[in-house]
């Protein structure tokens, strides 16, 4: 599992530096983005194998950034699985906007690793 590339979207700098930590305790090395178009831009250059992504930033929100990857990937054969990361219940949101799953924050180290066991 050590090969599988992440994504972590979060425009809070502490917590993205947390999330990269916890992939790390569990043998995983993550990447970032700042809001939903960094992600969008670095998915024109690398392939993800999951995406954890923020709901709520500025310039592009989560859902919206991922109605766009879900459009994208309408002319291929690629899914790329999305987890929500919210502080609220937007459980119906996300899932509506092609999200495959979601995680409350704070992100807790046990309910990540049976998120990255469920999805990779």
């Amino acid at each position: 599992m050590n090969d599988k590339l992440i994504l972590v979207v979060e425009d809070d700098e502490d917590l993205r530096y947390l999330a990269k930590q916890q992939f790390k305790k569990i043998g995983l090395n993550a990447e970032t983005a700042t809001d939903g178009q960094d992600a969008l831009n670095k998915l024109k250059e690398k392939k993800y194998d999951l995406i954890l992504m923020d709901v709520m930033m500025p310039v592009l929100n989560g859902v919206n950034a991922t109605i766009q990857i879900r459009e994208s990937e309408k002319n291929s054969n690629n899914h790329i699985t999305i987890i929500a990361m919210t502080a609220v219940s937007d459980k119906e949101r996300c899932i509506s906007a092609g999200m495959d799953d979601y995680i409350f924050k704070p992100i807790m180290l046990d309910t990540l690793k049976a998120l990255v066991s469920k999805w990779l």
